[in-house]
């Protein structure tokens, strides 16, 4: 006859609670866009171009937009889908696009 001891017993039994817990209550396990935050330094300024009458400010931290009157349109992080935040130079192709 197999005799258990109490460590083994009590091994077995978490064992099986947790198993039946992540059977009976399955939670995704993967992180969206949209949960996570950036905080990077906008104020260090790489490079700037005029584009299709907006100003694109190219930073540390990314992309800042602004319009004509100055205020900031749209900022660009690596959280929408930046490659890398630190931007140093923006050129236009022969097709009219606009590249960092």
């Amino acid at each position: 006859m197999l005799r258990y001891s109490f460590g083994q017993r009590l091994s077995f039994l978490l064992a099986l609670v947790s198993l039946l817990a992540l059977t009976l209550f399955p939670k995704p396990l993967s992180a969206k866009v949209g949960d996570w935050k950036s905080y990077t330094n906008l104020y260090a300024v790489n490079c700037f171009i005029s584009y299709e009458n907006k100003v694109y400010a190219g930073t540390q931290g990314g992309i800042q937009v602004f319009s004509p009157s100055g205020t900031t349109e749209r900022t660009y992080l690596n959280s929408d889908g930046l490659l890398d935040v630190s931007i140093v130079a923006f050129t236009i192709d022969s097709q009219g696009f606009l590249w960092a």
